[in-house]
C-alpha cells in the first residue's frame, strides 16, 4: 500500500507545480495585455498594432496557434 500512497503524494506534487506554473503564465500574460493597453491609450502604438499583439499574448496562454499561425500551417499542409 505504501508504493501507491507515494504515488498518489507524487501526482499531488505535480499537480500543485502544473496549477502553479499556469497561474504565473496567466498573470504574466495578463500584465502584457494591460502593458499593451496602456500603450495604445498613451498613444505609444497603434490600434492596428495592439490589435496584432494581443492574439500573440493569448496564443501563449491556451497553446494554440494565432490565426496567421494556423493559415500558414493548413497552406503548408496542402502544397506538400
Amino acid at each position: 500500500m505504501m508504493p501507491v500512497k507515494g504515488l498518489v503524494w507524487l501526482a499531488e506534487i505535480v499537480r500543485d507545480q502544473v496549477d502553479q506554473e499556469h497561474e504565473n503564465q496567466s498573470h504574466s500574460a495578463r500584465r502584457l495585455l494591460d502593458e499593451i493597453e496602456a500603450a495604445r491609450a498613451a498613444g505609444e502604438i497603434s490600434d492596428e498594432e495592439a490589435r496584432r499583439r494581443e492574439p500573440e499574448i493569448l496564443a501563449q496562454i491556451t497553446g494554440l496557434p494565432t490565426a496567421g499561425e494556423a493559415a500558414r500551417h493548413t497552406s503548408n499542409a496542402d502544397s506538400g
